[in-house]
């Protein structure tokens, strides 16, 4: 039987406000617990992964450096609670004040804000022009400026480079493909979905609620993905350490293929005669969107890749999103899953993509998130284990 005491401390935004467990801690943040034999490093690596970077560790000792027996969802369910009943965060929350609690939310309705008036706007928030306004939301919260720019500026950097290569892309690639998608989205359905789609949903004379949602919905591209990683950073750096590198592999795995494998979209078929013609709703409701803005952004510099639709990372990123945040709460992916879907849908709805785009889309970010899972296992340190 393990018994012993659990210390570490949290790679999250409450190191800000709070001492950090271990020396510096308040002696009720140690808790002494009892487990069966059945306790296993699986469990105390996701107990790990709630600690962060810090770490957790129980006494006295015995080093596991692999997985042993998995947990029975029991245990887990013990494990997730012991965490946040005894040291988790919610007990964290409860010891802030009003104001420390308002400068955990304000700089996410701040992010939250702005974009949603750039949209508005019809000014496509880019990566660069986030970072910006992300630097702002920190400062407003203090003291985290510097963590902020060392975690963002490499990922930043990385992003960059995937959108000038991404412009390259054309110049490197050879007539794009236009017939096998096509015939994939035949084979599965009889049909085009995004021909039966408008068919039945589209009304030139006046757009409808789903036709503002679709492009809200496209346009949010890199918005979302940037959102959700800022709010990974802002409580559990780990997980946004994971989260930006699964983005950043899924992107280049994309990028490879779309030299690999040029596509063309349906809508650029549908002007060149490939198949029937297609509206134009983006066109139609973004005419109807506030008067549009101009933004200074980098990627002006960068050329456009409109053969890039094989895999559709319109429909991956938003399943990776998906997938990060179910593994920190299950509930909450689930909760954003709706999105998901409608995402899924307003690509094809728009003509912007294929179903089979889709479908390889989702196989790409399954993709990402296993090799950054793997990565991860096989390279984070090791528990240690330390048994009476």
């Amino acid at each position: 039987m393990l018994k012993g005491t659990l210390t570490g401390c949290q790679d999250n935004v409450f190191t800000e406000f709070i001492p950090k467990y271990g020396d510096d801690c308040d002696k009720n943040d140690a808790k002494d617990y009892t487990d069966s034999p059945n306790l296993s490093a699986e469990a105390l690596l996701g107990l790990r992964s709630n600690f962060g970077e810090g770490g957790a560790k129980v006494e006295p000792f015995l080093h596991i450096s692999s997985m042993a027996h998995p947990l029975k969802e029991s245990r887990k369910k013990y494990l997730f609670q012991l965490f946040f009943r005894k040291i988790g965060i919610i007990r964290k929350m409860k010891q802030l004040t009003l104001y420390k609690k308002a400068m955990l939310v304000l700089p996410i309705l701040y992010i939250i804000g702005v974009s949603i008036y750039m949209i508005s706007h019809r000014a496509w928030f880019s990566p660069d022009q986030f970072f910006m306004v992300a630097v702002v939301g920190v400062i407003l919260i203090g003291g985290r400026t510097k963590q902020f720019l060392w975690d963002w500026i490499p990922v930043l950097l990385l992003l960059f480079g995937y959108e000038y290569l991404r412009g390259l892309a054309p110049l490197l690639t050879k007539t794009p493909n236009i017939w096998p998608m096509i015939q994939a989205d035949q084979f599965l359905f009889g049909y085009l979905p995004t021909i039966k789609l408008q068919e039945l949903l589209y009304s030139p004379i006046l757009p409808r609620w789903y036709d503002y949602m679709a492009v809200i919905l496209y346009v949010s591209h890199f918005v979302i993905p940037m959102v959700t990683a800022f709010i990974f950073w802002m409580y559990n750096r780990r997980a946004f350490k994971h989260f930006t590198a699964g983005f950043l592999v899924l992107s280049y795995l994309a990028f490879l293929t779309y030299i690999i494998f040029p596509a063309m979209p349906p809508w650029m078929a549908s002007n060149m005669g490939y198949i029937p013609p297609l509206q134009k709703i983006m066109d139609q409701v973004m005419g109807s969107f506030a008067h549009p803005i101009s933004v200074p952004t980098i990627y002006g510099f960068f050329g456009a890749n409109l053969v890039a639709a094989v895999p559709s990372l319109h429909a991956a990123y938003p399943l990776l999103i998906f997938l990060y945040v179910r593994q920190q709460i299950a509930w909450l992916g689930y909760l954003i899953s709706p999105y998901v879907l409608g995402v899924w849908f307003s690509v094809v709805y728009l003509g912007e993509h294929y179903v089979i785009d889709v479908v390889i889309g989702i196989i790409y970010a399954l993709a990402a998130f296993m090799i950054i899972k793997i990565v991860a296992k096989k390279f984070e340190p090791a528990i240690v284990v330390q048994t009476k």
